[in-house]
């Protein structure tokens, strides 16, 4: 019984690959909000890249824009504008680094034709390591292995692009109602109590460290 077990690690990077193997699993699984795997920047934003390529929502695009520098306030502007123009409208801001976003967004919008026209040749797996390249190159420091370990998920799963997305945004809609193996570092266990519980990663210099 997935209900009667809690995993217990020194921190949430290991908690990450913990989580990513019993969803893949198909084993239920909980974690304190927040500190799911897909709820974390990188991989939200790797997962709404891929769905803003089949589904109509700026709020995906957006986040995908200022996780590659492009700020806010000029997000805004874009939001009425065809991609194929947003360029042109970055360079009018004629801001210091203009130019620098004005090519971030060109390279941006090839790369989400370039990806269309893979999903229309069936190559899902392509498109989710070409996705994941591409904003490694964006990424905070520690967030290059979340981003690999969010396409190492997806290739794994089966169907289009659309049904592996709507795979990962029903677990995690799920989360609304927790159930399942409980998630968490050993500092967050402190107070609670389980009938089984597995601490992963107990090795000499990981967990207790030197």
């Amino acid at each position: 019984n997935p209900n009667e077990w809690a995993i217990l690690g020194r921190t949430n990077k290991v908690l990450d690959i913990v989580e990513l193997y019993l969803n893949d699993e198909g084993i239920e699984c909980q974690r304190t909000k927040g500190d799911s795997f897909w709820e974390k920047r990188s991989t939200g934003v790797f997962l709404g890249t891929l769905a803003s390529l089949f589904k109509d929502d700026w709020t995906m695009l957006a986040s995908t824009l200022q996780f590659i520098g492009i700020p806010h306030s000029l997000t805004e502007k874009l939001r009425s504008v065809d991609e194929n123009q947003w360029h042109l409208i970055v360079e009018k801001t004629q801001t210091q680094n203009s130019d620098k976003m004005s090519k971030t967004v060109q390279d941006f919008v090839a790369k989400r034709k370039l990806w269309r026209q893979l999903l229309q040749d069936f190559q899902v797996n392509s498109v989710c390591m070409l996705a994941e390249k591409y904003l490694k190159d964006f990424a905070y420091e520690g967030e290059q292995d979340l981003l690999k370990y969010a396409r190492k998920s997806l290739q794994k799963k089966k169907g289009s692009l659309q049904q592996r997305v709507a795979q990962v945004k029903l677990k995690k809609e799920s989360k609304d109602q927790p159930s399942g193996v409980y998630i968490t570092t050993m500092h967050g266990s402190k107070g609670l109590e389980f009938e089984k519980v597995w601490i992963v990663a107990a090795e000499d210099g990981e967990s207790p460290l030197k």
